[in-house]
């Protein structure tokens, strides 16, 4: 007969010490307001906290600090996915636009962002057939950071224009189309992206 285990009591005392930390003004909460990208005021009630948060204000990269302070790093309001490396000097973030996004990084403390890989592009048209429409846009999305801060992990369509099977006349060709995982070596910036993994 196993024996149940209880997790009644260590649940307890963490509803209990939050319980206390409000009751007894420990770290209460403080209301402030934040602008966003078009002006309007959004009001953010906050617990202190120790470190940083970093985050999206409508769509601006913001870190905020447990002082309550907080500090727009970038603006225009295409900022998605912020991630942040392992030691914390760097975040890694998607800057989206019409057709296509790139893949960027900022230093914590704020600066200029770099542009590690771009997706921008233009339209033409299939050699085969002139009535085909083709783009070599490119979307990367949702960049996750290697254990050891070395490799930005992301998914992208880099390989949309990768004919990988010909069925026999040019019509019948199969463009790879879904999003696969990519690596991108942060060291080096004249490397290319490696395809990890895609769909089957």
């Amino acid at each position: 007969m196993r024996k149940k285990r209880r997790i009644g009591g260590p649940l307890l005392l963490s509803l209990l010490a939050f319980a206390l930390q409000g009751c007894l003004d420990i770290g209460g909460p403080s209301t402030r307001n934040v602008s966003t990208n078009n002006g309007k005021q959004v009001s953010v009630i906050q617990n202190v906290f120790k470190g940083k948060i970093y985050a999206t204000i409508g769509h601006n990269l913001t870190v905020i600090s447990g002082d309550g302070s907080s500090k727009q790093l970038i603006g225009g309001g295409n900022i998605y996915d912020p991630a942040i490396s392992p030691d914390g000097s760097k975040i890694a973030f998607v800057q989206l636009y019409k057709d296509y996004s790139n893949l960027a990084s900022i230093p914590t403390s704020g600066g200029t962002p770099k542009v590690l890989v771009s997706g921008n592009g233009h339209y033409y048209h299939d050699n085969l057939d002139p009535s085909i429409i083709h783009s070599d846009y490119y979307w990367y999305m949702e960049p996750s950071w290697s254990p050891d801060g070395s490799h930005l992990l992301f998914l992208a369509n880099l390989e949309k224009n990768y004919v990988w099977r010909s069925l026999g006349t040019p019509f019948d060709r199969a463009p790879f189309e879904d999003l696969e995982v990519f690596a991108l070596d942060f060291n080096n910036p004249s490397a290319k992206p490696q395809v990890l993994a895609y769909a089957s």
